[in-house]
């Protein structure tokens, strides 16, 4: 705040130090922004990574868990076979 009885010289340099104060905290704020906003680059492209690795991994899961589906039910009817065989 700048009273209105001030001189010219006053004045100016209270108008200096307040611009330089503003342009200090800009290109801090700025600085900030940018960092910040690197940091959220990095994470949209670690979850497209992570994101793209479920997309190929996931064949892989479906089909691992159909050959277990498949030994597991393969296995149980050995068994039963191995079993029935007994009573023949």
């Amino acid at each position: 705040m700048i009273e209105g009885n001030v001189s010219l010289d006053e004045l100016m340099s209270r108008l200096i130090t307040a611009q330089e104060t503003y342009q200090s905290q800009l290109s801090l704020e700025i600085k900030e922004d940018d960092e910040r906003a690197a940091r959220d680059a990095v994470k949209r492209e670690q979850d497209l990574a992570f994101e793209m690795s479920l997309v190929v991994s996931f064949p892989v899961f479906l089909n691992d868990q159909i050959v277990k589906t498949q030994f597991k039910f393969n296995s149980s009817t050995t068994t039963f076979m191995t079993n029935i065989s007994y009573f023949y």
